[in-house]
């Protein structure tokens, strides 16, 4: 589970990495919101990419799948206190 960990938090620490590039920009607001949606969409499939890869190493897909919610939930928490 210890790669699973490392490899959701990396997916994090990518995501905030991208966000504060986005946040950064001389974008309009529509293209801010398109740029942060296509960045959850992107950071919910590597997770979830994530999740899958495990389950068939080691099964317990449910488990995992669920675990992802924690890491998708502090990318939005980081998103919402930083827009």
């Amino acid at each position: 589970m210890s790669n699973f960990n490392t490899e959701c938090e990396q997916v994090v620490d990518d995501f905030i990495m991208s966000f504060d590039k986005i946040k950064g920009s001389n974008l309009n607001r529509i293209q801010l919101s398109n740029e942060y949606t296509a960045l959850i969409n992107d950071v919910t499939g590597k997770l979830g990419n994530i999740a899958i890869k495990h389950s068939i190493q080691d099964g317990n897909f449910g488990v995992l799948y669920i675990a992802t919610f924690a890491y998708s939930s502090r990318c939005q928490r980081y998103l919402e206190q930083n827009i």
